[in-house]
């Protein structure tokens, strides 16, 4: 036996061992190889694959993922930034796909700012926009985390084309200052509309003035706020549509519409009150209606003589919505006012809750007769219902047609009471029966329901076998559909449709 190990020379056995491992090794390295080439032969044909979406011309993938961004928007019709909605998804396919949407700005132009919004984040997406005009949406409950994200909006008000607010006063203030920045122009912005998430805490600011100025684009101004607490100032004599529901006094509407001539769509309200500051003007321009050439909808109070179709001459008009209105003053009023602007009105909406037989037909005679839409809002007398459906089917004494609205087509009641009752339907059906050119009627029910039951059920098997009926020989379409304001547990609305 050798007396160092190390010196003796190889025995067989290690000898042996040591051919095996050569061996094995050399098995390793041609297995090794062949998967190599089967790795290489699978790349290749993966490579040589073509997906047809990634041919698309950039130009092509834009537009679908504009079309994406649409369909993903919100019930409210606002985009969110949110990883699961487009276009933040559509960043996270691939790398082609998130060159195409970082680099369209409009894809990042509109957005929905909210408290839970990280400021970071906005930041990012509003760059993303530039230098296309931005539709901010802000909705902001709580002033605390509030500031950064308005000092981000703020920063890029250059790039504001609509701007909607719903925020806390502390946050108007800010906001108000940037409208009104003097060295801040805003060439882009047409639309801006306010509302307050904290209305009680108005009172401190009453006396504060919205002023947008520099904004020669404006075209459409919307202010919901708390009675008697806003007081705005714009170029009125560009405006095209104005929203001005802050409960204004009727001396200074008149004073406001004397300069928007140019407008088209108008819904505002005035107080009830006398207006004894302005009741120079308000006499005036009584005797010397306002004229609006171009206003083609109008949505007002028409009660007593704070009406503003009091004072206003509307030949372009078409559509007329009217609320709160009281009965003894409709018909003059109405009355009046077609008479002076002879408008070719084609839809109206009227409350004709509590009205008696012959103020009903008073108010329907006087309607023009090119109205093929009417529109009625119904409370919780339970006989308005019938006289409105009696009153629509009585023919005229002159022989030209029926007594009021001789051109209906579509029919819209809006009903607080509750469920219309089986002579109330066979009402409904001999008016339809009689005015065979009305093709579309729709019955909407407004219910504060507080158990689990609706109390109002389908209408009898007769019933709608009669609507189906006119569906067929004629096209009629009958929609009934029940809302429940309140309702244990929750429902949704019940729709029924007959006809066609």
């Amino acid at each position: 036996m050798s007396i160092c190990s190390n010196c003796a020379a190889p025995t067989p056995a290690r000898s042996s061992t040591l051919e095996s491992l050569r061996a094995r090794l050399d098995e390793l390295d041609l297995l090794l190889k062949a998967l190599n080439t089967e790795r290489n032969l699978l790349l290749a044909e993966s490579q040589a694959v073509t997906y047809p979406v990634l041919t698309l011309p950039n130009e092509i993938t834009t537009q679908i993922f504009l079309h994406c961004v649409e369909s993903d928007k919100h019930s409210d019709g606002h985009s969110r930034p949110n990883p699961a909605d487009s276009p933040l998804l559509l960043t996270r396919v691939c790398s082609s796909w998130r060159a195409v949407a970082l680099n369209t700005p409009a894809l990042w132009s509109q957005v929905a700012v909210r408290n839970e919004l990280p400021p970071e984040i906005l930041t990012a997406w509003l760059q993303h926009a530039t230098p296309l005009p931005l539709d901010l949406y802000i909705f902001l409950n709580n002033p605390e985390p509030s500031s950064p994200l308005i000092d981000v909006c703020i920063a890029h008000a250059k790039y504001w084309r609509i701007v909607s607010c719903c925020v806390p006063s502390i946050e108007y203030l800010r906001l108000k200052d940037a409208f009104d920045h003097p060295e801040l122009d805003l060439p882009l912005l047409s639309e801006v509309k306010f509302s307050f998430t904290h209305s009680s805490s108005a009172d401190r600011w009453s006396d504060e003035i919205l002023a947008v100025r520099r904004a020669p684009a404006l075209k459409k101004l919307e202010v919901l706020t708390p009675p008697q607490t806003l007081a705005v100032l714009v170029d009125w004599s560009q405006l095209t549509h104005l929203r001005h529901l802050t409960g204004v006094r009727i001396g200074t509407c008149l004073e406001i519409l004397a300069q928007c001539l140019a407008l088209e769509e108008l819904a505002l309200e005035t107080y009830c009150d006398e207006d004894l500051d302005k009741a120079s003007i308000v006499s005036f321009y009584r005797d010397t209606p306002i004229i609006l050439p171009h206003l083609r909808q109008l949505s007002c109070l028409l009660q007593n003589a704070q009406s503003p179709l009091l004072y206003l001459t509307l030949p372009a008009l078409v559509d007329l919505t009217t609320r709160y209105n009281g009965v003894e003053a409709t018909a003059t009023i109405l009355s009046a006012f077609f008479r002076r602007s002879a408008p070719p009105l084609r839809r109206i909406h009227l409350s004709v809750d509590d009205f008696p037989i012959d103020a009903l037909l008073q108010t329907l005679d006087v309607l023009p007769s090119s109205v093929e839409t009417a529109e009625f809002s119904l409370g919780r007398n339970e006989n308005s219902l019938s006289q409105l459906l009696g009153a629509l089917a009585i023919e005229s004494s002159r022989g030209w047609g029926f007594r009021a609205i001789p051109a209906l087509r579509k029919l819209f009641l809006h009903l607080q009471v509750g469920p219309i009752e089986p002579p109330q339907y066979e009402a409904l059906l001999a008016l339809l029966r009689v005015r065979s050119q009305v093709v579309h009627v729709e019955v909407h029910h407004r219910l504060r329901v507080v158990g689990p039951d609706w109390g109002i059920e389908k209408p009898s098997k007769a019933v709608v076998e009669a609507f189906r009926e006119l569906g067929v020989s004629r096209g009629l379409q009958v929609k009934v559909r029940v809302l429940g304001m309140i309702s244990r547990p929750f429902r949704q609305p019940k729709v029924w449709n007959f006809g066609a």
